[in-house]
């Protein structure tokens, strides 16, 4: 039969530390009011002149919502940029005058008007030029022909 264990006198100290460790954390972790003021005016601080923990967390909140607004109030206060065309309005809508003007000559009416209305969108006063003027013509009489000349849709009985 094998003798029974002696008691260590060091380990027993260890394990009574450790129970003495174990309740002073959890007695910081967790302390009452009334402990922590007892604590604060034992080591001599004016609990009335320490913030709480509640108060800083307000005081941080308000801050940092005031500091979101103010980034989003200047942001939204700054001009957008806004990106225009790298072509001058008046070539733009001469390019497209162009390309109406070619598809009047192939008798392509309905591309020549559609080139013309966007030339007119970008730059309205070109619409006085005597070739605009002469495309517009050409095109009403050719689509007011084409649809007096056209025959009736036939029904089916």
């Amino acid at each position: 039969m094998s003798q029974p264990k002696k008691n260590d006198p060091a380990r027993e100290w260890m394990f009574v530390e450790k129970l003495l460790l174990d309740d002073e954390i959890e007695r910081i972790q967790n302390p009452s009011d009334k402990e922590l003021e007892g604590e604060m005016r034992a080591q001599g601080l004016d609990p009335s002149h320490v913030p709480s923990a509640r108060r800083v967390f307000r005081v941080v909140t308000l801050l940092a919502a005031t500091l979101g607004g103010a980034v989003l109030a200047r942001r939204w206060s700054q001009p957008h940029t806004i990106v225009s065309h790298p072509y001058p309005a008046a070539e733009r809508a001469a390019a497209f005058r162009e390309q109406a003007f070619k598809a009047c000559g192939q008798q392509m009416w309905t591309l020549c008007e559609q080139k013309l209305d966007e030339a007119k969108k970008i730059e309205p006063e070109g619409e006085s030029d005597p070739r605009v003027q002469q495309a517009r013509g050409a095109i009403a009489s050719a689509l007011h022909n084409d649809s007096s000349s056209a025959p009736e849709p036939s029904r089916r009985p």
